[in-house]
């Protein structure tokens, strides 16, 4: 199994943009996340972790808690 989304990971898909994964709170184990099209910001959808194919990811800011929770990086 390759990476999974994580709070504060940013993914790009070849034909849909850019993924922004949020640390917005979300529901049976799915993270809230933002598309960026042709520049454009916006849609909101909610995410499996573990659906990351046709995905590659592009920065990663956040950070692994010492109690194992991700969470965004302090700025």
């Amino acid at each position: 199994m390759g990476e999974k989304l994580q709070p504060g990971d940013i993914w790009k898909h070849s034909g849909m943009g850019m993924l922004y994964v949020t640390d917005e709170p979300c529901s049976h184990g799915y993270l809230t996340c933002y598309w960026r099209m042709s520049g454009k910001a916006g849609l909101r959808t909610t995410m499996d972790p573990y659906r990351t194919e046709h995905l590659t990811l592009v920065q990663r800011l956040g950070e692994q808690g010492p109690d194992g929770e991700w969470r965004l990086k302090p700025r």
